[in-house]
């Protein structure tokens, strides 16, 4: 049996499954699946429930799960555990509904003819205690009170069939904030991964920042949410095109999250690649006890400086060096021997825009973050 559940995870990687959702929500959203990785696909599959403005994951055994809003209620997840193996059609299981307090939604001020976001599903792959639990979080209106936007997180631990009680994972006060484009993933560690951009610091506008917060407990608990970037407009560009669009993929490893997200932060839309290290807020990650301690940048992206803050637990001979995409060190910040402590150094960089890495060295252990100049 063991054997027959690798060579079907195997299997399921050969194939390239692709969810198209239909932009007229009356319409149902559909599945295609190609054997041959990509040059050519079946004919399109109605998904039961007829899911739209959401996303796909495969699970541990090759079934396939996809989450969306629809019109039989609210957000549903479709299962099928025979979607893998191309020798037969795609059999649908059966479909769930999603309780996540609120509804996805389309429109409102902050992105006119855009989207709030979509939702997101990932399956927990890891060898601990939250394996083969499915998970997801969208930023919907509420249900229960008059907040217009709340990152909202659900899990299952029976394959879909049932669903816990929604989790709240912004933790600001009060429901005048707006927190859009929700979007998740699952490291293989474990350890849950969650972004949006968020209003919390320019209230009553539509100014935005890149959030994040984490769970190393299943979805239970949230770590404090943390400000990764400047607040920006993101209705620059407009009239042209009244909405922003919902450009944000998250892939996670043990050490991080790969992300790509849209902003405004260069005075246009344009799709950014961040690399969130969780280690810098406070993630227990596996490091020696002897860990160098922390290492935070703010802001980021930044445009001509940004203040750089690390903390050694004890006294240290260190260097604090820039790094340009290529490996090469292009500026050395720090290097001498500090007492434990605090630091923080204010940075105006001449460096070109493009992306950079902070490296916080001594000894044989460093700490990390990618950084990014806009012009």
């Amino acid at each position: 049996m063991d054997d027959d559940r690798s060579q079907r995870r195997s299997r399921s990687r050969e194939y390239i499954f692709i969810l198209e959702f239909l932009f007229h929500f009356l319409l149902p959203g559909f599945l295609t699946r190609s054997a041959d990785g990509g040059d050519s696909f079946e004919s399109c599959e109605e998904v039961p429930g007829n899911p739209y403005w959401g996303t796909i994951s495969v699970g541990n055994d090759g079934e396939l799960y996809i989450v969306g809003s629809s019109w039989v209620g609210g957000v549903i997840v479709a299962r099928s555990t025979t979607a893998w193996n191309t020798i037969f059609p795609v059999i649908w299981d059966d479909y769930s509904q999603v309780d996540l307090d609120g509804y996805l939604s389309y429109g409102l001020y902050i992105n006119p003819v855009g989207l709030l976001g979509q939702a997101s599903i990932d399956v927990d792959r890891s060898n601990g205690p939250g394996r083969g639990n499915i998970y997801v979080l969208s930023s919907v209106v509420r249900f229960s009170n008059s907040d217009s936007a709340d990152v909202m997180f659900t899990k299952s631990t029976d394959g879909g069939i049932n669903w816990s009680s929604p989790i709240r994972v912004n933790d600001d006060i009060g429901t005048e904030n707006i927190q859009w484009f929700g979007t998740m993933s699952t490291a293989p560690n474990g350890r849950i991964d969650a972004i949006w951009l968020d209003t919390r610091d320019a209230p009553g506008s539509v100014y935005s920042a890149l959030y994040y917060s984490y769970s190393m407990d299943q979805g239970e608990t949230w770590s404090v949410n943390e400000r990764l970037s400047e607040s920006f407009d993101p209705h620059i560009g407009w009239p042209q095109q009244n909405k922003m669009g919902d450009y944000f993929d998250m892939e996670s490893d043990n050490t991080g999250a790969h992300l790509a997200w849209s902003n405004t932060l260069n005075g246009e839309e344009d799709v950014y690649y961040s690399y969130i290290n969780p280690g810098v807020t406070g993630i227990e990650n596996g490091w020696e006890k002897q860990d160098l301690g922390s290492l935070t940048c703010y802001p980021n992206p930044f445009r001509d400086r940004t203040t750089i803050t690390y903390t050694l637990p004890v006294a240290s001979d260190i260097s604090l060096v820039i790094y340009d995409v290529s490996g090469r060190a292009v500026k050395t910040l720090v290097n001498e021997k500090k007492q434990a402590g605090t630091y923080s150094l204010d940075w105006v960089s001449d460096l070109p825009v493009g992306f950079y890495e902070c490296r916080l060295s001594g000894g044989t252990l460093t700490k990390h973050i990618g950084l990014v100049k806009t012009r």
